[in-house]
């Protein structure tokens, strides 16, 4: 519920071993580093460092690289399911043996990977081969012979419909040359032939089958591609029979791969806690970028909150080498900020989070924001059941699954919402919208009554509009105070009361008209306080004017953000809006799954309609109730108070996708 106060360290090291002082500031994890500015930097030591950086990313790459392509051959588990490695600072070193070997492991997936691809391109290879040479399997004459001395052999394709005995008729009858047209196979692509022509009458029988529709076909390049030799061993059949033992071949070693691919899975852990060293000595020097260096010192400048300090000294007074100081932010300086809540209240810092942090030295309104969350949530989404699966979901997940910090924190605010959805739920008698009537009547004939304890929302939506924009004065009036409470932070304490409490007064004063409407009851309570509210905006919201003229122009002008106020007082209608629609929802999801009536066939609607429909309702309306829910408080909540634009704290820290440090 504060924003944490922020010390600046400045630090000398009396050597250049800037590698030193950042591991020790990575690992204390509590040090934002950032550019330290000086108009003196050695650009061959920024180049190092780079140079290493990339260096270090690149095994982190080749080690990634092959933990996803090893995932299928592993016997632990993995992925979502599977849990971090316990480790300490010697387990992420780079330095050993250990690291070199796992990321040799990788080179060697790298290696095989590329023997698997050429297997596979080799295979494809072979397959057009043997296919190419299908219908010269009978064709017992070999690839290379041209013909004799007198004669030519060439082979090639006619159309399918093609009748040989017509064909030789037909260029027989018209060219005075002997030749022979040998059908070798008929495929559904063709019939395949040989022909025989004498040399001086080859290509007049060649033009005539070309009318014809005959292709010649050349193998020149196949016989190049097989290395094949003279004779039998350019046999159709004994080109295909060797391609086909070569396949035979290759699928023996693509299966001795999956075998070597099994023994990498088995080093798997060790590239897990070689890609953290990596990632963390990446970082490393990423940070070093930012420091100070010359040949003989190294100058850093960082962040640390001030309960972090004492942890702070410890670790650098025991360096002789290291002259520091810790101070308070100057002006000017761009100084990050890192919230302070309770356990119970930290999930909800993500919702702050994807708007953008408060600006250092302003106000958290996490506390405040977290309380309005959970309850608007409970009225977008009330039901008993849906709350149950959710917070029973989202334990589950945080249980079995290994999660990011980002969506865990995601996951433990909803599981904490999904309360909200229980209470509600029982406020307005929802266990699956209406399932429990809807079963006890259409599947057993018996009626029962209300489940609500304080009234059911679709009945009267009136009411429930009611109290969404009671919650929505609520909110805009707390938005309001807080903003009173900056002010007095600020030491503008008459200011903050001058620009909120005349608006109070006003809207009270409205609310009482509001009421004595409804209430049938004397409104003038309501008109004085009314007026006195608008008496005072006109006199305090020109106050900043010196003509006495504008202050009232101005005072008067101010009237005009009650349309402003009205608006943002209509957009908590939304409340009630996604709160029926889920209701509503859920009404027709169970119309449809009892409408079989107690029957084999109802009572399979029941178990097929019952839990999908739901499920569908429960993921659309749950999107839309953190959209909306987040939407009330970026808008019209922090639209009243909130400084935003803060940095967020980002420590120099061990990079842990796999590992879990135990010291």
């Amino acid at each position: 519920m504060s924003i944490s106060r922020m010390m600046k360290l400045s630090l000398v090291s009396a050597d250049s071993g800037a590698d030193d002082i950042i591991q020790k500031l990575t690992w204390l994890r509590c040090a934002h580093i950032t550019r330290t500015d000086a108009d003196y930097e050695n650009p061959d030591i920024s180049a190092d460092a780079e140079n290493r950086r990339l260096i270090y990313e690149r095994d982190a790459a080749a080690l990634n690289t092959a933990l996803m392509g090893l995932r299928n051959y592993r016997e632990d588990k993995t992925g979502l399911f599977g849990r971090p490695i316990k480790a300490t600072r010697a387990d992420l070193s780079v330095e050993g043996e250990k690291y070199k070997s796992a990321v040799g492991y990788s080179a060697d997936y790298a290696a095989l990977r590329a023997r698997e691809a050429e297997i596979t391109a080799e295979r494809t290879r072979l397959r057009q081969q043997i296919e190419s040479l299908k219908p010269w399997e009978n064709f017992d004459v070999p690839l290379d012979l041209r013909g004799t001395a007198l004669t030519e052999l060439n082979l090639g394709v006619l159309p399918p419909s093609a009748d040989i005995d017509v064909i030789s008729a037909e260029i027989a009858s018209e060219i005075d040359s002997e030749f022979a047209l040998i059908p070798v196979s008929r495929e559904p692509g063709g019939v395949y032939v040989s022909l025989i022509t004498m040399k001086d009458g080859g290509l007049a029988v060649a033009d005539e089958l070309t009318r014809r529709g005959f292709a010649r076909l050349e193998f020149t390049s196949l016989l190049s591609e097989v290395g094949a030799g003279d004779g039998a061993s350019n046999l159709p059949s004994f080109i295909s029979d060797r391609a086909k033992a070569s396949l035979d071949a290759l699928d023996d070693e693509e299966e001795s791969l999956s075998d070597k691919f099994k023994a990498l899975a088995a080093h798997c852990r060790e590239m897990e806690l070689a890609y953290d060293a990596a990632m963390t000595r990446a970082a490393e020097c990423a940070s070093e970028k930012l420091v100070l260096k010359t040949e003989k010192t190294t100058i850093v400048t960082a962040w640390v909150p001030y309960l972090a300090v004492p942890m702070v000294k410890s670790a650098l007074d025991s360096d002789p080498a290291v002259w520091y100081t810790l101070s308070d932010p100057d002006e000017g300086d761009n100084v990050p900020v890192k919230l302070l809540n309770q356990p119970a209240v930290k999930p909800f810092e993500s919702v702050v989070g994807l708007y953008s942090l408060p600006a250092y030295g302003s106000f958290d309104p996490t506390l405040i924001m977290s309380i309005f969350f959970f309850v608007i949530f409970g009225f977008m989404l009330g039901d008993v059941l849906y709350g149950l699966v959710l917070s029973a979901g989202c334990l589950l997940m945080l249980k079995l699954l290994n999660l990011s910090a980002g969506v865990k924190s995601l996951v433990k605010l909803f599981a904490i919402c999904g309360v909200s959805s229980i209470i509600c739920g029982v406020l307005f008698g929802s266990y699956f919208g209406d399932l429990p009537q809807q079963l006890m009547k259409n599947m057993f004939g018996v009626e029962i009554g209300a489940t609500y304890l304080w009234f059911d929302m679709i009945e009267e939506p009136i009411l429930f509009l009611i109290a969404a924009m009671a919650i929505g004065v609520l909110h805009l009036f707390t938005g309001m105070g807080i903003k009173i409470y900056m002010s007095a932070k600020e030491g503008r304490l008459l200011e903050g009361i001058l620009d909120v409490v005349p608006w109070y007064i006003f809207f009270v004063g409205l609310g009482l008209l509001g009421g004595a409407s409804a209430l049938g009851i004397s409104s003038t309570p309501g008109k004085a306080v009314s007026i006195a509210g608008v008496v005072l905006l006109i006199l305090t919201q020109g106050r900043g004017e010196k003509n006495p003229v504008m202050k009232i122009l101005k005072g008067i002008m101010s009237l005009y953000d009650t349309v402003s106020y009205i608006s943002d007082l209509l957009s908590y209608s939304r409340i009630m809006a996604l709160g029926l629609a889920s209701a509503v929802i859920a009404q027709v999801v169970n119309l449809f799954g009892t409408m079989g009536g107690n029957t084999v066939v109802g009572w399979l609607m029941f178990l097929l309609i019952i839990p999908l429909g739901h499920i569908v309702n429960l993921v659309i309306n749950l999107l839309g109730t953190f959209v909306h829910d987040s939407r009330l408080q970026y808008i019209e909540f922090f639209g009243k108070f909130y400084q935003d634009g803060g940095t967020p704290f980002a420590p120099a820290a061990p990079v842990t996708k796999y590992t879990e440090i135990t010291e």
